[in-house]
């Protein structure tokens, strides 16, 4: 019976992630057909399409499907890059501050944005590595962020050993977690880029980044 279990358990490890991965692509392929085939402008220019003979009902569909979703594209990357400038930036700020004051959207909308910061800074010297500790306690260990090597006067106080500055995220919102020092011979630094430690913390622990060992 454990042997069937065991089996079990890693048939569900191996499957899950394909099944939730297909789900995500058939959702979002069911959106992309239902707002194409409700949407006024493709509606009209698949009437106009056809009154040519020698396009066909399904030919004439494809077409449009095509152009409709790189208008899409090309909006986004529009909208990337007017982001950038002076009045996109404003416009942003904006709309971030009307979903903010939001009462129910409020918590998920600043959480998402603190994510969205977070993945978009993670090269920033915030985050100079990504760090192994023993912690809260020995025999439990926790991923944190090194934020910074010096730290002279809480070493002078505790007698000179180094003491490295680590914040320690907490799953699934990696923007909120603690600020501990812990001495330099008891960090383990890790050969994982920050946005793979990120993405380790968000899912839980279930996307496992590959890194090489010292």
């Amino acid at each position: 019976m454990k042997r069937v279990k065991s089996l079990f358990a890693t048939g569900i490890i191996t499957i899950l992630p394909v099944l939730i991965t297909l789900n995500i692509m058939s959702w979002i392929f069911k959106f992309l057909n239902n707002y194409l085939s409700n949407n006024i402008f493709i509606k009209k220019m698949t009437s106009y399409l056809l009154t040519y003979e020698f396009y066909s009902k399904l030919t004439t569909q494809a077409l449009v499907y095509t152009i409709a979703l790189l208008i899409i594209i090309l909006t986004i990357i529009i909208t990337g890059l007017a982001m950038r400038n002076v009045i996109g930036k404003q416009i942003a700020k904006k709309i971030d501050l009307l979903f903010s004051n939001i009462p129910l959207v409020k918590p998920i909308y600043t959480t998402i944005l603190q994510i969205r910061h977070l993945m978009f800074t993670s090269n920033t010297k915030a985050y100079q590595k990504v760090v192994l500790i023993e912690y809260p306690r020995k025999g439990i260990y926790s991923l944190g962020f090194l934020t910074n090597r010096e730290n002279k006067i809480f070493e002078e106080i505790l007698g000179g050993a180094q003491l490295l500055n680590i914040f320690v995220p907490t799953s699934p919102n990696p923007t909120s977690g603690m600020f501990i020092m812990v001495e330099a011979c008891n960090v383990k630094e890790l050969d994982i880029k920050i946005e793979d430690a990120v993405k380790l913390i968000i899912s839980g622990g279930a996307i496992v980044p590959k890194f090489n060992k010292y």
